[in-house]
């Protein structure tokens, strides 16, 4: 009776250790392929989706500086952006988790207003803004790897970026820039955006045409806000085009979690701060992240706060905002040691 008790327990624990394998093994898998399908899904937002462009505008009879969701997003040729000669042109990218919708949105609100007069002190928006976008990754960690690849290339050298392979929207940025050769061109980033603008300068100042110079261009402006790659290697990179040193800009806000985490910038803001400033901006659409500009409903504060503006609650400010030019920061505000 003892040996029959004995081969049951042993039994018993042999069909409960397969039991347990098995859904090991089955866990094991089941992770393996939530990875390939990550991975996937990022690798296609990178090299298998072709980014295209659009043109931003208000309709007629809005106030898109005021309301920045009103404006609308209408597809062009790569082709009409390499040939427009205004001299007001500006060619943006968007950042990450931008669908179309929201991309325009925030191309319109970031780009900068011009013409301002004593009697029109606001001024006015740029007639021609275009949109390079690029389709974000499906998943939220799909999107983060897409974006850790390319801060991976900002901080690579030429040769080592094309070793491990331009992304889509950096080639295609890259193209448009070069086929508009001298003209009038304000570059604009925000976000990842600004990963694309790092990348693409970086290409074009290090391939020679066939009469052996690379690309140059001194009417080039750059912008880039929340910026998500080392400032001073954008500016860099922005001045091996020949771009001035005045017209290479970069704005973030001390509590704006994407140039805290991807800049490299001394901070004083909490890590709970910035971590809750993360989770706004993927969550909100008027988190520091996205108030840049001249801003939208509901910011705290706004890079570019304007008369005719989005309306904003009682104690916003951009003292939280550092500006910088040529890479260098312009003033010592809250967040930076």
């Amino acid at each position: 009776t003892s040996n029959n008790n004995s081969n049951a327990l042993v039994k018993t624990d042999a069909k409960q250790l397969e039991i347990e394998l098995q859904a090991t093994t089955t866990i094991k898998e089941e992770f393996s392929k939530q990875i390939v399908a990550i991975t996937d899904d990022a690798y296609k937002a990178l090299f298998l989706r072709t980014p295209k462009f659009y043109k931003v505008t208000c309709p007629a009879g809005e106030n898109c500086t005021k309301n920045p969701q009103r404006a609308i997003t209408t597809l062009v040729t790569a082709e009409e952006v390499a040939k427009n000669g205004s001299k007001e042109t500006v060619i943006a990218v968007n950042g990450i988790f931008n669908g179309l919708e929201r991309a325009g949105e925030l191309v319109y609100q970031n780009a900068k207003n011009i013409d301002q007069t004593s009697e029109g002190p606001d001024g006015r928006k740029p007639d021609t803004i275009y949109l390079l976008h690029y389709v974000p990754a499906n998943g939220r960690i799909a999107e983060f790897l897409a974006t850790g690849y390319e801060k991976l290339l900002t901080q690579s050298d030429y040769e080592t970026g094309k070793a491990l392979g331009y992304s889509n929207v950096d080639i295609a940025y890259t193209e448009v820039l070069r086929a508009r050769g001298n003209k009038d061109t304000k570059s604009l980033g925000h976000s990842r955006g600004t990963q694309v603008q790092a990348n693409a300068f970086n290409i074009l100042g290090n391939q020679f045409d066939e009469q052996g110079n690379t690309y140059e261009n001194d009417k080039l402006t750059v912008r880039s806000l929340g910026v998500a790659t080392n400032i001073m290697g954008l500016a860099k990179a922005a001045q091996g085009l020949k771009v001035k040193d005045r017209n290479i800009k970069a704005s973030v806000f001390s509590n704006d979690a994407v140039p805290a985490f991807f800049a490299g910038l001394d901070r004083t803001v909490s890590i709970g701060e910035l971590l809750s400033s993360l989770f706004d901006s993927i969550l909100t659409s008027n988190s520091a992240h996205s108030c840049y500009g001249t801003g939208a409903i509901g910011c705290k504060g706004v890079e570019i706060p304007l008369r005719s503006g989005p309306k904003l609650p009682k104690g916003a400010n951009n003292s939280r905002l550092l500006k910088f030019e040529n890479g260098e920061l312009l003033q010592n505000k809250q967040g930076l040691k």
